[in-house]
């Protein structure tokens, strides 16, 4: 239980909560939940939201200001404003003088902990980072979520769902929902639930097709890569992809290469086990050489279709040429 949480079961709240991070998911569940906790539905007079450049420091202070109208409290919930990393001094002196009926819920992106709000905020209210979550913990989340709708799903069928829709807990979270829904009343959700129902990721497609290209297999590399653009997939996308993958191939091998055992390569690359466990075993289809030759080539054919010079689709499969050599 995080400290959201924990005030929301006490009934006792700070005047000023902060959740940023890249976990998305994770920020509207625990901004739905304080505010719900807060605000009784339909209040629309004690609730005040506002988003970018609404969120103008003296407005906002001004609002504070106001007292609640029949009810406790009064919440401010404030959206991406930027304040956490300029423009936020005026908020930064206020939250000393926030009117205990009053609390301002900020919900950012991107934050500068060297601001004088984000400290204001430290001293006088909270603050939670919401990160990507590891594989053990979106298992358990997976578990109890599956638990509120009567069903189990077996460990097998879980470390799949995770290898197919990766840590983007949004995407998971639409892929139970589909799970639920195809299993009907029964209980137990198995592998071949997962495997008829949840669509694989963009990524862990061009893993495959990788692999494919790597072991020699051009002819089934260059089917999934047709397949890809059939699904209408933009040639510039996947070789953004390719890319990408290949970097984090890179950072595996370098650490193999020192010596790292599995749990030190993960700890070092905070990658999650599922993604990791696959560019552990396709690390050894290339030495470094071969990796950083193919990440030039990457960098050359996105630079041919930028400047004009190579159609899309024709740069990325040059490319997948170059990886089936």
């Amino acid at each position: 239980m995080n400290i959201i949480e924990e005030d929301i079961r006490k009934g006792t709240f700070k005047s000023v909560y902060l959740l940023y991070g890249e976990e998305a998911y994770l920020k509207e569940y625990y901004a739905k939940t304080l505010t719900k906790a807060l605000i009784p539905e339909g209040d629309t007079i004690n609730f005040n939201r506002y988003s970018g450049r609404e969120a103008d420091p003296s407005v906002l202070i001004g609002q504070a200001q106001t007292l609640p109208f029949f009810s406790e409290h009064r919440l401010i919930l404030v959206e991406d404003s930027g304040l956490f990393k300029k423009g936020g001094d005026a908020l930064a002196s206020f939250c000393k003088e926030v009117p205990q009926s009053t609390v301002f819920l900020f919900v950012e992106n991107e934050i500068d902990k060297r601001s004088r709000l984000y400290k204001a905020v430290r001293d006088k209210g909270t603050i939670l980072e919401l990160k990507h979550q590891n594989a053990d913990a979106l298992k358990r989340w997976i578990v109890r979520r599956l638990q509120k709708e009567h069903k189990q799903i077996q460990v097998q069928a879980a470390d799949l769902l995770l290898q197919r829709a990766g840590d983007d807990m949004y995407i998971l979270s639409n892929e139970l929902g589909k799970l639920i829904a195809y299993t009907g009343g029964r209980e137990g959700i198995t592998r071949e639930d997962v495997e008829a129902v949840c669509i694989e990721q963009l990524e862990n497609r061009v893993f495959k097709m990788i692999e494919a290209a790597a072991s020699g297999e051009k002819d089934r590399a260059f089917a999934m890569y047709r397949d890809l653009v059939f699904l209408r997939e933009p040639p510039l996308r996947i070789l953004a992809l390719i890319g990408s993958h290949f970097r984090r191939l890179l950072l595996v091998r370098d650490l193999r290469d020192q010596g790292y055992d599995r749990q030190s390569i993960a700890d070092r690359s905070g990658l999650p086990s599922f993604v990791l466990r696959g560019l552990i075993g396709q690390a050894e289809l290339f030495d470094r050489e071969r990796i950083c030759s193919i990440l030039t080539r990457c960098a050359n054919a996105d630079e041919a279709i930028k400047t004009g010079k190579m159609n899309d689709q024709m740069a990325v499969e040059m490319v997948l040429v170059y990886i089936c050599l």
